[in-house]
């Protein structure tokens, strides 16, 4: 119960705590994340890139070539998967099941009813 509560910090998690707190964040799929920011693995959170090509508009972000992985290990982790290469921005794991206003159980639900 309590790791439900307080999950453990993971590239998916911090990119939840990052599109709640950097404005930029939130226009991005999970997948994009690696163009415009690293992965810190000792404090496990995601830091904008400071090398790179800069952003016509953000003048603050950096962009490269570089490509995020995902691989999903079962069902529901595959529905969560499709979620995350369209959905821009999600802040939760909740956020992720939620459609107008009505919080899915499962994504493999949402993923069926949209």
């Amino acid at each position: 119960m309590q790791r439900a509560e307080t999950p453990p910090a993971t590239t998916l998690t911090s990119f939840f705590a990052i599109c709640q707190s950097d404005p930029f964040a939130r226009t991005l799929l999970y997948s994009e994340m690696p163009r415009y920011y690293t992965w810190n693995a000792s404090s496990k959170n995601f830091q904008r890139r400071k090398q790179g090509d800069a952003l016509p508009g953000y003048p603050d972000v950096r962009s490269t070539d570089a490509l995020g992985r995902m691989h999903p290990k079962n069902d529901e982790c595959f529905y969560l998967r499709l979620l995350l290469v369209n959905v821009r921005g999600p802040t939760s794991f909740e956020t992720l099941r939620t459609v107008n206003g009505v919080i899915f159980p499962t994504y493999r639900v949402l993923h069926v009813k949209n």
